[in-house]
């Protein structure tokens, strides 16, 4: 129980510290993050919840929380003293959870010191869909040593494909990251990956991935003669916090590295020193595209 209260502390602190540099343009602003990224049933969820207030005291007390079925309401008591915005955060935990659909809200009472507490006020709704733990798999990757080049996939049928020799030059690097099996009930707090190939008739022989919307239809939209889309979802992962622009805590940041040449290949690892590793090669770092949990272990 201490070490769990320890490792509570720990990410409350994080947490804020990361909040203290995000910026927030709404003095409405709430936000929350879920520790692991992505609830899995059968689990107790862990929450970060950010916010605008009045003053410099920040949460005056712990959240409560109030499951009625498939309804989470999350209730905090903010006091405060005279003076400019100010970041909050703080943590709760709510569930035991079972695979579904919810609807998270946070409601808060914020008052000045010596005055009475106002009624809770509904400060933000998010839906969450809580997904099985048997949806969580390994993605492999996989090199390709004639071209220098590598590959991800998560796919069974791929698998066997590649590690039976069905497609001859490719092995195993020994690096994986855990992502979701595609097609998740929506709303969910996971983002779908889209995988293009990249056509010889334009001088290429390689895949590109992206969990970014926005990327995925400008690749589609710019280049259709080069890249052609191949799926729109191959497996799904926890995205980059769109608040803090970082990975929720307990999961790890994946980089996707650019190798810079003409017949383009990029890598996809979260091991600093294969980052370093490559850079030294000449590989271009691109930076995190997405997190990997690793509340199950990597």
């Amino acid at each position: 129980m201490a070490n769990s209260f320890a490792r509570r502390r720990y990410w409350y602190a994080l947490a804020a510290f990361t909040m203290f540099f995000a910026h927030i343009g709404d003095s409405s602003a709430t936000h929350i993050m879920y520790l692991g990224g992505q609830p899995l049933a059968g689990g107790t969820a862990g929450a970060f919840i950010f916010d605008v207030t009045p003053g410099t005291t920040g949460p005056g007390e712990p959240p409560i929380v109030q499951m009625v079925w498939r309804v989470v309401n999350i209730y905090l008591n903010v006091p405060y003293e005279p003076g400019p915005e100010t970041s909050i955060a703080t943590y709760t935990e709510f569930g035991p959870l079972e695979e579904g659909d919810y609807e998270v809200n946070i409601y808060a009472a914020i008052y000045a010191a010596d005055t009475s507490r106002p009624d809770y006020s509904l400060r933000g709704s998010f839906p969450l869909t809580v997904v099985s733990s048997s949806n969580l798999r390994r993605t492999y990757e996989y090199y390709y040593a004639a071209k220098n080049h590598y590959f991800i996939t998560g796919d069974p049928d791929e698998i066997l494909a590649l590690d039976t020799g069905r497609f001859p030059g490719w092995t195993r690097t020994g690096q994986q990251f855990w992502s979701f099996v595609p097609l998740q009930s929506i709303p969910s707090t996971l983002a779908p990956v889209c995988r293009f190939y990249g056509l010889p008739s334009a001088g290429l022989d390689s895949h590109f991935f992206s969990s970014s919307v926005a990327e995925c239809q400008y690749v589609q939209d710019h280049w259709p003669y080069a890249w052609q889309l191949e799926a729109q979802n191959v497996f799904e992962v926890v995205p980059l916090d769109s608040f803090t622009g970082h990975c929720p805590p307990s999961t790890s940041p994946v980089y996707r590295l650019y190798n810079n040449q003409p017949d383009v290949n990029h890598r996809y690892t979260y091991f600093p020193q294969t980052i370093d590793l490559m850079v030294a090669q000449g590989w271009i770092n691109e930076g995190q595209v997405w997190c990997s949990s690793t509340a199950t272990g990597t």
